[in-house]
């Protein structure tokens, strides 16, 4: 797991309920408690986003959330390791969340004047029993002081169960992948830019990112080695026109 994800300090508490399909609830809960998870396609429950901070262009196009847990119960942590959850250990996650969350803004606020500069924002999501996702943004949370303990421990808790995922879960792989490119004017080539792979365009910010799925996904994956940490080198190719990218690429997640 990459640095950016803060340290663990407690293990995901497993509530006993009972496991059902969509429909079941809780028991011995009240009706804004009730859990209930979404049958059908995966659907985001949880999760925790690493947004910001002081990064290469490249990394905000390709940088993975700490971890997204999915109404199936794969729990993903950096879209490079995957676990599966029981149902009612996800009930019980959302259950906590949304009770660590309650009643916060969409941006929580810290009570001290410390600035820490160039820190990223912590992003915590949890489906709300409307179906919505509830989203608060803190920024340094875990390095700056002064914001309400239940979202201190709304991230502990998908902190530490990024950290278990990464520990205990198996490699997460994929039909489609994300990748991107940025301009380096040095380094030593690898190889050239595979002929099966398109070279995507510059977006805005000079950075050339493009999904991919099908063959060229698998023979973007069958050239070009994977980035294991984004603050390790990134592999550098030339393109046809002569010209230098390093190039990084990952999995896309189950609701990219």
């Amino acid at each position: 797991m990459r640095a950016r994800v803060l340290a663990a300090i407690a293990l995901v508490t497993v509530v006993s309920l009972v496991s059902g399909c969509a429909g079941s609830r809780e028991p011995g809960t009240g009706p804004d408690e009730a859990v209930v998870l979404p049958t059908g396609p995966a659907q985001e429950m949880a999760a925790m986003r690493q947004i910001g901070g002081f990064v290469p262009p490249g990394w905000t196009f390709i940088e993975a959330p700490p971890v997204v847990v999915y109404s199936d119960g794969r729990a993903v942590a950096d879209a490079h390791r995957v676990l599966t959850l029981s149902l009612p250990e996800v009930a019980a996650l959302v259950r906590d969340l949304r009770r660590d969350l309650r009643g916060l803004g969409a941006t929580a606020k810290s009570t001290e004047s410390e600035f820490v500069a160039d820190a990223p924002s912590t992003v915590l999501e949890v489906r709300t029993p409307a179906g919505g996702v509830q989203s608060v943004s803190a920024y340094a949370l875990g390095i700056v002081d002064g914001y309400p303990e239940a979202l201190e421990d709304a991230r502990d808790r998908m902190a530490s169960l990024a950290e278990r995922v990464t520990q205990q879960g198996t490699v997460f792989t994929g039909q489609r992948v994300r990748l991107v490119a940025e301009e380096r004017t040095d380094g030593k080539v690898v190889m050239d830019w595979p002929a099966a792979v398109p070279v995507p365009p510059k977006n805005s910010a000079g950075v050339r990112v493009a999904d991919l799925d099908g063959p060229s996904a698998a023979a973007l994956v069958d050239a070009i080695p994977p980035v294991q940490e984004l603050d390790g080198p990134w592999p550098v190719l030339r393109l046809p026109d002569g010209s230098l990218v390093g190039v990084a690429w990952r999995y896309l997640l189950p609701d990219e």
